[in-house]
């Protein structure tokens, strides 16, 4: 089981899933046994999370969750509920993940069954064994947690001087071993830390006196900063600025002078990156125009990494771009909230054991002359649970305080805006990486996994368009898959004017501005809002620029790229690329209960009971899709952008303008040229598109870039029928 808290105003809400780790393509479908409900395996929600669409966790947690796959190939899935679930947070993500048990001093989140008084059980065991008390949720308070549920949020508990019942044993840790955590600072990978932020190493022991210590782990280690606790917690704040050391430095805790815990720790920016993998494994290009993937050594053909084209192609000229009247005023794409279509189909009439709130024992007598603490076998006859007790008929040791401590009640979110991010930060830590999941990129990027949120899509998109990441879509979804980020290019949008894209480190920027100078060019930055800091250089031009900058090279060892009029280079080369059509797939729509159809004319997605009629249509049933339906009735899943495109061609409602008179691409908001088509035209000025009143636009767009992106935008070779043949092939 995953838990995920979406931060909403003024209440959070609760996502309850079934899924586990692993970043990979939808799988299945699954079924129950002897049922027809199908559900299908993704990670498009959750980067490093596969979870089951749709979501079998629907308004009851207390039925076993068993599918089998409808198709060869695949291995059963099986989840079986319990009186008290806990849940550990996720290293990978800003997920909650079920657990077994729980470990000392760890925050954690519990569900626990609200009948036969079990409740009041846990919160008389958290009263002797919390280190902290817990906030407290019923379903009015928390809005997805499930009828007859409680939820207890961090629970940090130790090891108590008793045995609690067999239902609140997950709630006893293996030990009261100290436990060293790092807080705080930005996580590139285990045991990393980019060297911008500070980090807190704090320990918590069952007693005091308490001690951290960071130490050096150079061939003479030396003590470099330390602090001492009187009581059984003790934190230590580390300048990760001044602790790049190559090999690192160790943190040490100890409780009453005995060393409990230990930690490596390395600080680390894009100035020394993560080495590049000798297989390419990780690396993305562009052979598509709508989706990059993985490099391959024995791929053909003309691709795109960042700005710059394997090959120059002439762009395409003389599309005829007149459009009558105005365009229509569209609004931000939104995700839509997962809403299911049906509970999981019950395997059995009779009410389960969790569903009851207690267990039905079978238990196994003891045997004649044998001793009273004889081990004994008892077994659940509703959930198949079986435990061996010792001295059965007896009380078990300690005694739980007769009444429960008060708790309060979880608290909400403060404000309803979104976390602010640090754009040239987290494109440092990207570049330190190379590659990586969805996760990864959200995980850095701080946003959270908030399903109706832009943030961080939007942003991705941002950093996409302006050439600093190449990514990769889940076929058929507007879903990223990974990212990479390509090499540093400059791109000249002029014949003495260009800006850097791709890769950069400080000390590359240092070089390429030392480099600029030496050849009377200029550097000049500017902080954008929501964007890396934008470098332009000026003064030189393109055939200078590589006397200047040869070289010159990253600390990857790549040579810095010179790309002349990258706009007209990209235009070109997505005529040889795989068309928009090549990113779409065939699905089956059915009756998804959060259906809506996109009005073109109007630009805003309308409620829908049923995909009957050609157009577009979105539903999300615990990851979003979006689809067209051609008029012959097949359904093609694809990016959001593209079967809004397919949509308007039918109806022959134009989404985009161009001007001449103003070098202007302009767009309906929230239809945007899908995949390298907008970064054909952003890479015309290095800037974003400006947003205006339902439209955006995009500036400095020749006639030939405009033609290129028209030409594409037409689809004027998609043919629903060939499209299928060609994909079932």
């Amino acid at each position: 089981m995953l838990a995920n808290f979406v931060q909403r105003f003024p209440r959070q809400l609760l996502e309850l899933h079934l899924g586990r780790i692993a970043s990979e393509e939808a799988s299945g479908p699954f079924k129950t046994e002897g049922g027809s409900q199908e559900f299908s395996l993704s990670s498009d929600r959750f980067g490093g999370y596969s979870t089951l669409a749709p979501s079998p966790l629907v308004a009851s947690i207390g039925h076993r969750c068993h599918l089998v796959p409808a198709s060869p190939g695949l291995r059963p899935l099986d989840w079986q509920p319990r009186l008290v679930i806990p849940l550990a947070k996720s290293a990978q993500d800003n997920l909650w993940v079920e657990v077994a048990k729980v470990s000392f001093g760890i925050p954690h989140v519990l569900l626990v069954r609200d009948a036969h008084g079990l409740p009041g059980k846990v919160e008389s065991y958290l009263a002797i064994a919390a280190m902290k008390m817990p906030e407290k949720a019923s379903p009015s308070d928390l809005p997805g947690l499930p009828l007859g549920w409680i939820l207890y949020k961090d629970v940090q508990v130790r090891q108590p001087g008793m045995v609690p019942s067999d239902d609140l044993e997950c709630l006893v840790p293996w030990s009261n071993d100290g436990v060293l955590s790092i807080g705080e600072g930005l996580q590139l990978l285990p045991g990393f830390y980019h060297a911008s932020r500070p980090v807190m190493a704090e320990f918590l022991a069952t007693e005091g006196p308490t001690r951290v210590e960071a130490w050096t782990q150079d061939e003479s280690p030396r003590l470099i900063a330390w602090a001492d606790g009187g009581g059984n917690t003790c934190s230590l704040r580390l300048d990760a600025a001044r602790l790049r050391f190559p090999r690192g430095i160790k943190v040490k805790a100890y409780q009453d002078g005995s060393e409990q815990a230990s930690a490596e720790l390395y600080f680390r920016d894009s100035n020394s990156p993560h080495p590049l993998n000798r297989d390419n494994k990780g690396r993305l290009a562009y052979r598509s125009v709508v989706s990059a993937t993985a490099i391959r050594d024995d791929a053909s053909g003309i691709a795109v990494s960042g700005m710059e084209p394997s090959e120059a192609v002439p762009s395409r000229t003389g599309f005829p771009m007149e459009t009558a009247g105005p365009l229509p005023d569209g609004v931000v794409e939104e995700m839509q909230v997962p809403v299911v279509a049906a509970a999981l189909q019950r395997q059995a009439s009779a009410e389960t054991c969790i569903e009851r709130g207690y267990h039905y024992w079978i238990c196994e007598t003891l045997p004649p002359g044998r001793p009273r603490n004889t081990p004994l076998e008892q077994r659940c006859n509703g959930c198949g649970a079986m435990v061996i007790i010792l001295h059965r008929g007896t009380h078990q040791a300690g005694v739980l305080p007769p009444l429960p401590i008060p708790i309060s009640r979880l608290s909400q979110p403060a404000s309803p805006h979104a976390n602010a991010i640090d754009a040239n930060e987290l494109l440092d830590a990207l570049c330190f990486l190379g590659c990586g999941n969805w996760g990864k990129f959200q995980a850095l990027a701080g946003l959270g996994n908030d399903p109706t949120s832009t943030s961080a899509r939007q942003v991705a998109q941002d950093f996409f368009l302006l050439g600093f990441l190449d990514t990769e879509l889940s076929p058929g979804s507007s879903a990223i898959k990974s990212w990479c980020v390509p090499r540093a290019t400059i791109n000249f949008i002029d014949d003495r004017r260009a800006f850097l894209s791709g890769f950069r480190s400080p000390n590359l920027l240092d070089a390429i501005k030392r480099a600029t100078k030496q050849h009377a060019g200029r550097v000049f930055e500017e902080d954008l809002p929501g964007r890396p800091r934008m470098i332009l250089l000026d003064g030189l031009d393109a055939t200078s620029a590589k006397s200047a900058f040869s070289g010159l090279k990253d600390p990857l060892e790549r040579e810095i790229a010179i790309n002349d009029r990258p706009g007209d280079k990209l235009a070109g080369a997505c005529q040889k690329l795989e068309s928009i059509a090549s990113s779409l797939r065939q699905v089956s729509i059915g009756r998804p209960k959060s259906l809506q159809k996109f009005d073109v004319p109007k630009a805003r997605w309308i409620d829908a009971g049923l995909a009957s009629r050609a157009g577009a249509y979105r539903w999300n049933e615990g990851y979003q899709v979006y689809a067209y339906v051609a008029p012959n009735g097949t359904a093609w899943a694809g990016s959001y952008q593209v079967v809004k495109l397919l949509a308007a061609r039918a109806e022959g409602v134009s989404l985009w303008q161009y001007s001449e008179a103003q070098a202007s691409f302009r767009a309906t908001l929230g239809c945007d040229p899908p995949g390298l088509l907008g970064r054909v035209l952003v890479a015309c000025s290095g800037l974003l598109p400006t947003l205006g009143r339902g439209i955006i636009s995009y500036s400095n767009i020749g006639p030939t870039v405009a033609s290129s992106v028209m030409s594409a935008l037409s689809m004027e070779n998609f043919d629903e029928g060939d499209h299928r043949r060609s994909q079932s092939g």
